[in-house]
């Protein structure tokens, strides 16, 4: 059996911050993943639907005022049979948005501003369990 870090995964990234996108894009595919990005998540279950994804990291504000909020997108794709096949990490600059998290179905969490090296050791370990399963 393959691990995390034996395997190429598939991981989307969805966060209304560019230059967070670039740097996780980098850094994710320095591991070996594929990476695929997007600045917006009203496309991410479309999306989801058409390309096989490992892991999703994503951000639970997006717009100056929240207009969108990721723990929705998460319940919805966890409620759905044809997207709720890969883990979900919340990201958030704000923790009381990652309290309960399990509610919305997400696999983990984790505050910005992060460590790279925790972020790492997150998707590996939800890679890990799904590999598993």
């Amino acid at each position: 059996m393959e691990t995390a870090e034996q395997s190429k995964f598939s991981i989307l990234i969805v966060d209304d911050s560019e230059e967070l996108l670039d740097v996780l894009s980098i850094v994710l595919k320095q591991q070996g993943h594929y990476v695929f990005i997007k600045a917006k998540p009203d496309t991410i279950i479309r999306f989801v639907k058409e390309i096989r994804i490992d892991l999703l990291l994503l951000d639970v504000v997006y717009g100056t005022y929240g207009e969108i909020n990721g723990r929705n997108v998460c319940r919805k794709l966890k409620s759905d049979p044809l997207t709720n096949y890969f883990p979900i990490i919340l990201m958030s600059v704000i923790y009381e948005n990652l309290v309960d998290f399990k509610d919305c179905g997400a696999d983990d969490v984790i505050e910005k501003p992060f460590d790279l090296h925790e972020l790492i050791q997150k998707i590996n370990s939800c890679l890990h369990e799904e590999s598993a399963n």
